[in-house]
């Protein structure tokens, strides 16, 4: 883990592409985490950072965005 995990609630907007409310969507709010990990055990990889959202539906989870960091790959390019 690069930094603690960061959790909040969105709200859902259906009223962008609905008129009403669909069906079987009794939650408003939806969980979202930012999560900061490395790959691996390499402790000389990029940062990457995730945001993940709970399938209202399902109770799963589904990856919004993900960015690595590549600060110190570059810091160490330019050195060379």
């Amino acid at each position: 883990m690069g930094a603690e995990p960061l959790r909040w609630f969105e709200r859902v907007s259906w009223w962008e592409a609905e008129r009403r409310m669909p069906l079987g969507l009794s939650r408003v709010d939806v969980e979202v985490w930012r999560l900061q990990t490395r790959l691996g055990r390499n402790a000389g990889s990029a940062l990457t950072t995730m945001e993940i959202v709970r399938d209202g539906l399902g109770g799963g989870w589904r990856l919004r965005s993900a960015v690595a960091d590549n600060t110190a790959e570059n810091a160490i390019a330019d050195a060379a």
